[in-house]
């Protein structure tokens, strides 16, 4: 009978434990990247659901604008912005900026915002029906701004639906 060294004793003692923890830290690396790659992607989704903040309030301030100046309130309500030319270039830059935001994400979220997106084509008519309006502002106006203000709520609900989906 051969004598079993004392290093292979140890060795064969020590491999039972030292596989045993190899196992359990795999098992945690593996659960640990399901988590992070859960919590990615509800950042994600969160981020998404956020994104389009921008594009409501600016919208919202352009239509604030055009109902108060076209009822001839403007001296009397303090708007967010001063006049069209900063609330259109403010709206632009909000939605060029989340349509590039769009662009980073994946195609669930892309798709969710598409029929809002797809639905600013009517920004343009609204401001040109608004600088075709010539007629003295004020309350004989009010049926006209009471039209845009119509029009740009159609614009902005599609956005509030989107995130809702999103969400």
């Amino acid at each position: 009978m051969t004598r079993v060294p004392i290093r292979t004793k140890l060795a064969a003692a020590l491999a039972v434990p030292l596989a045993g923890l190899c196992l359990l830290t795999t098992l945690e690396v593996i659960e640990t990247s399901r988590d992070v790659s859960r919590v990615h992607d509800q950042t994600r989704l969160a981020r998404a659901s956020i994104g389009p903040t921008g594009v409501l309030t600016r919208l919202q301030d352009e239509r604030t604008w055009s109902v108060v100046e076209l009822s001839g309130a403007d001296s009397l309500v303090t708007a967010p912005v001063a006049d069209y030319g900063q609330s259109r270039a403010e709206a632009d830059d909000a939605i060029a900026a989340f349509r590039d935001t769009l662009a980073h994400e994946d195609e669930t979220v892309t798709r969710a915002y598409e029929p809002a997106l797809d639905n600013l084509a009517d920004l343009a008519a609204i401001r040109a029906a608004i600088d075709g309006n010539t007629a003295p502002r004020g309350v004989e106006q009010i049926p006209f701004a009471n039209d845009m203000y119509t029009r740009y709520s159609e614009l902005i609900q599609p956005f509030f639906d989107a995130t809702d989906r999103v969400a």
